[in-house]
């Protein structure tokens, strides 16, 4: 996975969410073939990474709640945006890639040896 996100990283490659669809944004020296299949067979992590920066970008402090759904955590966002947001998109953002944030953040938890919870 964290070649996923080290290509999101990538100089002049931007994910953008519009109009309800995942678009990614790069010049062309930017991404081989193979680099691009590999962002569309990991659509979900790429939405995931995109609304934890987005989330984050807003000003919001995540937590992670346990939950009962498949996944075991929700991602609750606290405090007051500090910057404009377009809750409508970003609310889609969230329905759409919930999941995927989560697996995301427990995946670093782990990696840290952090309890998600704190």
């Amino acid at each position: 996975m964290s070649g996923v996100l080290d290509l999101l990283r990538r100089s002049g490659v931007d994910v953008k969410w519009i109009s309800g669809r995942l678009r990614l944004d790069y010049p062309p020296s930017a991404l081989t073939d193979e680099e691009l299949a590999l962002l569309r067979e990991h659509r979900g992590q790429v939405g995931g990474w995109l609304l934890l920066q987005e989330l984050w970008r807003a000003g919001y402090r995540l937590e992670l709640v346990p939950s009962e759904r498949d996944v075991g955590f929700t991602i609750i966002p606290t405090g007051r945006p500090t910057k404009r947001v377009d809750f409508p998109a970003l609310f889609a953002l969230y329905e759409a890639f919930h999941d995927e944030a989560v697996g995301l953040l427990l995946e670093t938890c782990k990696l840290l040896g952090i309890d998600p919870t704190d």
